[in-house]
């Protein structure tokens, strides 16, 4: 389940991928605002001990556009927790990945320069699809629920499948994006279906966003 690490970034490159477009009305205005840098997103001890999740990794992810000119450097910050637990029929397996990446909000003239200021959940879903090579998401969501994390965010729910250890299990992915302290801040839960529990343990993952 848990992928490698050359395809981890769940949004690698996405915070610069429009802002090219905007440089025909931006001019010199993006003078003072070059650097962008985000604060990363984590999850608080005590819900991690609760959920029996750990820290797997943490980096930051730095991109650069040339915006009017001027390079514009977008700092966002990655980080991931799995859990492992014993898959019937399979053994013991990485059970639940929980994902946040913070990018910055950035804007000049009114204008927002970070696309995923417009991102909705099934855009999110289709990202980490394509990003986890295990991960085959279903393009409708089965469901949604108002979670208080950072602030009351909407979590929406999608069903597809995982690869695990060359089994095709049936999975569910947890989605979220809200704007919190000057940045954007994306999670991301999947867990096998099959596994009691399993909701649960994400939801106190979200729950325990710290940022």
């Amino acid at each position: 389940m848990s992928p490698p690490p050359s395809r981890r970034r769940l949004l690698a490159g996405v915070a610069t991928a429009s802002v090219a477009g905007l440089a025909g009305c931006l001019g010199g205005a993006i003078d003072d605002a070059t650097t962008h840098e985000a604060a990363p997103a984590t999850v608080a001890e005590s819900s991690i001990e609760e959920a029996g999740y750990g820290l797997e990794e943490s980096h930051e992810v730095v991109e650069e556009e040339t915006v009017a000119g001027q390079s514009v450097e977008f700092r966002n910050q990655y980080v991931e927790y799995a859990r492992s637990g014993d898959l019937p029929g399979i053994g013991e397996v990485t059970a639940g990945v929980f994902t946040t990446v913070t990018s910055p909000r950035a804007s000049v003239l009114g204008r927002e320069l970070n696309p995923i200021a417009e991102m909705g959940p099934e855009e999110i879903a289709a990202y980490a699809d394509e990003q986890y090579p295990e991960l085959s998401v279903r393009g409708e969501p089965v469901g949604e629920r108002s979670v208080e994390s950072l602030e009351a965010t909407t979590v929406t729910t999608f069903s597809g499948t995982v690869t695990i250890e060359g089994y095709e299990v049936d999975a569910l992915i947890d989605v979220t994006r809200l704007a919190h302290e000057g940045d954007h801040v994306v999670a991301v839960g999947v867990y096998p279906e099959a596994l009691p529990g399993s909701a649960g343990r994400i939801e106190t993952m979200f729950e325990g966003l710290d940022h």
